[in-house]
């Protein structure tokens, strides 16, 4: 989940610089020149990355939603061996007690 983060955080950074560098070069472009070409695949590259942004959103989502899912069969499987095990305890404590009774008489 951390990875998905950074690469979320890398995205989004790529994103505001693709956008300033469109920003200026508009500021600088004054008529059709190799730079609105420039222009047109920055827009294109942003275009893809904000996809790219929404696919890892989506995935994160996912994986979040699966990994509490884990959580909570986890805690239940924790909470459920726990008294199983309390349960045999009590059992052999009780075999315990019979085997010593049975011993005495």
């Amino acid at each position: 989940i951390n990875k998905l983060k950074a690469q979320l955080q890398a995205r989004d950074d790529v994103i505001c610089h693709l956008q300033a560098e469109k920003d200026i070069l508009s500021l600088l472009t004054v008529g059709p020149t190799d730079s609105s070409l420039d222009t047109k695949a920055l827009e294109t590259k942003n275009a893809q990355l904000k996809k790219s942004l929404t696919s890892f959103k989506v995935t994160h989502a996912t994986l979040d939603r699966c990994y509490q899912e884990l959580s909570k069969a986890n805690n239940h499987l924790r909470s459920t061996s726990l008294e199983k095990i309390a349960a045999q305890r009590e059992e052999i404590a009780t075999l315990k007690a019979e085997a010593v009774g049975k011993k005495i008489n």
